[in-house]
């Protein structure tokens, strides 16, 4: 369950700026008391919201020779007449020719 949280401005509160700065310098939550009593506890800020997306880092480098990429390619090569990449020219000529007759 997601916590709600009140938000507070601390743009004018050099104590509370300070305060903050640690907790999200060293990660570690600080207690506030008052005399003997822990009245509340600052814990560091999520590194990102519930629900948000990260932005996809592009993969940089070079493909190898290795790579399980070219293992794949070729793959449905048929080499029969079934294979429309490399007899394209004879079927575009068998479909003028049905249309002409």
């Amino acid at each position: 369950m997601a916590a709600e949280y009140i938000p507070v401005e601390i743009g004018n509160a050099p104590d509370l700026q300070r305060l903050a700065e640690a907790v999200q310098k060293t990660g570690i939550p600080h207690a506030l008391k008052r005399g003997a009593e822990t009245v509340a506890v600052v814990h560091p800020a999520p590194k990102k919201e519930a629900g948000a997306r990260s932005p996809r880092r592009r993969r940089t480098g070079v493909l190898r020779a290795d790579d399980p990429l070219f293992q794949i390619a070729g793959i449905g090569a048929s080499g029969g007449p079934g294979d429309i990449s490399s007899n394209k020219h004879q079927h575009l000529a068998d479909a003028y020719a049905a249309e002409a007759e």
